[in-house]
Order: C-alpha cells, then sequence, then structure tokens
C-alpha cells in the first residue's frame, strides 16, 4: 500500500472486493481477511503475487 493512499478509499475499496466475493460465491457467511502493509520503496509494488 503507498505510504499516502488515503485509508478511506483503501476502506471502501476493500468493501467494495467483499462484497464483490460474497456475490461470486452466493453466499453471506463467507469471511475474509485483509492485511494490509506499507510499501517500503517508491517504486509501484505488484499487486498480485
Amino acid at each position: 500500500m503507498d505510504p499516502r493512499a488515503d485509508l478511506t478509499e483503501v476502506i471502501a475499496a476493500t468493501d467494495a472486493v467483499a462484497t464483490d466475493l460474497n456475490a461470486v460465491l452466493g453466499r453471506d457467511d463467507a469471511r475474509a481477511r485483509v492485511v494490509l502493509s506499507v510499501a517500503r520503496r517508491t517504486k509501484t509494488q505488484p499487486r498480485v503475487r
């Protein structure tokens, strides 16, 4: 996560992903864990590993 990121936007994006996941799974009892970390380098980090 970019250290300059707006946390309100990060929360909204995380919520949107969780909502999409529930829609794809077709279940409302699914749980997800989100782990955020601050990028230590100025270069853009890959979104998927």
